[in-house]
């Protein structure tokens, strides 16, 4: 999985076999967001962003597919990342991806898949919507069948991106970088917003 040909093979047999006017990708085991996704413990290597971007960039050659798919997934943890999502966005209109970590048994396909069989005709969104809706669901009633101590928490995280706003996205937050960059007159200045930010993926217990 770690190889960006096997990636690129595979995109390619279903361009050529199962082509469709809307057709999508989903990425599905380990996430790392910078670090890349689909760890293969056997060759003990993932495939980094770049691998992705250049699989998809050759298949989409190879086959001469000019279309974008209408939505790659990645049931994956931390991949709802700016940078991930700016690559992305040649290839797709949307992107599914969680901002925290996620549990191993992923998203529910039984519920979304099973809800596209039985409305073929539904609007992208509300397709993405349902993918998120019935993942949350999913890993509530996991928290609540532990117990009293979980019931009610879930720190599950699955959002939808608009791919088309990403370059606009993208150039506004080189502004703010650059008006922030400005204010930041030391290096202690800079830790102390870094340890104060937000974090996706920690364990406070593991330090």
């Amino acid at each position: 999985m770690g190889s960006y040909s096997t990636l690129q093979s595979f995109v390619e047999y279903g361009i050529k076999n199962f082509s469709a006017e809307k057709m999508s990708l989903i990425f599905w085991n380990h996430g790392g967001a910078m670090q890349g996704v689909c760890f293969d413990e056997n060759s003990n290597d993932s495939l980094t962003n770049s691998e992705v971007k250049k699989a998809l960039t050759n298949a989409f050659n190879n086959t001469k597919r000019t279309a974008k798919f209408e939505w790659v997934g990645y049931d994956a943890c931390l991949m709802a990342v700016a940078d991930v999502a700016s690559f992305n966005s040649q290839f797709f209109n949307y992107m599914v991806s969680s901002q925290e970590s996620e549990p191993g048994e992923g998203w529910d396909y039984d519920g979304w898949v099973k809800y596209l069989l039985n409305n073929i005709n539904v609007n992208t969104t509300d397709l993405l919507k349902k993918i998120c809706d019935t993942y949350y669901d999913k890993v509530a009633a996991t928290y609540n069948s532990y117990g009293s101590e979980y019931r009610g928490y879930n720190d599950t995280t699955l959002s939808v991106l608009d791919l088309s706003k990403a370059a606009t996205f993208d150039s506004e937050f080189e502004n703010v970088a650059s008006s922030l960059k400005s204010k930041i007159t030391s290096s202690s200045k800079l830790s102390s917003l870094v340890s104060s930010a937000q974090k996706f993926g920690y364990d406070p217990d593991y330090g």
